[in-house]
């Protein structure tokens, strides 16, 4: 498990931070643990913040409110940042050519798509 710089220790089942997804949380299989869940906005993801919250795991939407998926992991990835990074795909006609293109930015990340029906 990631241990962050300075007092903040990591829970035992994980941090989930969800960016602008808080109604993410009944789509994504916990595989039996209870995380802890911190929720953010887009334009907070930082170096700091991620630091101070030492995600597991980053939950955000495909098409947020003021970003993308794509966007976002540009961001990561130039934030150095590589772990897990679930993407919320509405129902779309091609989503594999969407997975696609997000693998092929990801950097370090693992991504999973988590297809749900809005």
């Amino acid at each position: 498990m990631k241990q962050p710089q300075g007092e903040v220790t990591c829970r035992k089942d994980g941090i989930f931070l969800l960016i602008d997804a808080p109604h993410a949380l009944r789509s994504i299989d916990t595989e039996g643990a209870v995380p802890g869940i911190v929720v953010a906005r887009y334009v907070d993801v930082s170096q700091h913040l991620l630091s101070r919250v030492c995600p597991d795991r980053i939950v955000a939407p495909l098409f947020g409110r003021d970003f993308d998926a794509h966007e976002l992991l540009t961001r990561l990835r130039r934030l150095s940042w590589a772990g897990r990074v679930d993407i919320l795909l509405p129902e779309l006609p091609r989503p594999a050519a969407v997975e696609e293109e997000l693998c092929g930015i990801a950097g370090g990340c693992e991504l999973h798509f988590i297809r749900q029906a809005w």
